[in-house]
Order: C-alpha cells, then sequence, then structure tokens
C-alpha cells in the first residue's frame, strides 16, 4: 500500500525521496519477507516481527526506514558507489523529517 504519509503529516520536507511505501510485516507473505532481507531492505529481526514490524520504503529503494525493530526507528540509506557524504545527508534529512510533531503523532498513533 502506498503511504500518503506525508499529506497525511502536513509534511513535505521528505519529498526528495519521493513516495515511501508502508509495508506492514503482518501483511506480506513469508515469501515477499525473504526477498526484502536478502536484498538488504530490511532485517531478518524486523522480517520475524511481524505483529508490530513494518517498513517505508523509498520508490527507488535507496531509503528503507525500519519500525519496531531492534531499534524503534532504523534509518538505512544505501547509494551506490562511494556516496557516503549524499547517505548521511539523506539520513540526517529523514531523522529530521521523523522528529516533526506531525510525523511523531502519526508514529505513536495506530497508523504503523
Amino acid at each position: 500500500m502506498a503511504v500518503t504519509i506525508m499529506e497525511r503529516a502536513d509534511n513535505t520536507s521528505i519529498a526528495a525521496f519521493g513516495k515511501l511505501e508502508m509495508i506492514k510485516m503482518d501483511e506480506i507473505p513469508s515469501l515477499q519477507k525473504r526477498v526484502l532481507v536478502e536484498k538488504h531492505l530490511i532485517s531478518p529481526n524486523l522480517a520475524e516481527n511481524s505483529v508490530h514490524g513494518a517498513v517505508l520504503l523509498s520508490e527507488n529503494e535507496e531509503v528503507s526506514i525500519m519500525i519496531n525493530e531492534e531499534d524503534h526507528v532504523r534509518i538505512q540509506c544505501l547509494f551506490p558507489g562511494f556516496q557516503l557524504s549524499e547517505a548521511l545527508k539523506a539520513a540526517n534529512e529523514i531523522d529530521d523529517w521523523l522528529e516533526t510533531p506531525s510525523i511523531m503523532r502519526l508514529m505513536k498513533s495506530s497508523a504503523i
């Protein structure tokens, strides 16, 4: 299901990453979880957390935001080559976005 999280949160500071798709672990089959793990988009721990776990995944699969994994939120940015500065900048932007009041309310709600 495509997330309209930016619209729901009235925040477009993450628009550079495009639409994020929310995938709830309790709504997908084991095979799809395994594919996500093998592509390093989610951790094995998140795949096993089928009750409360979810991932927000960018369309190009460069950004993965794992919810209720080992940590409450885990940000992962996978950029090709040696784009370390770009990946760090992206992770910092996502971290700032996650700290906005509207997103924090959404994260605390049952929406995720």
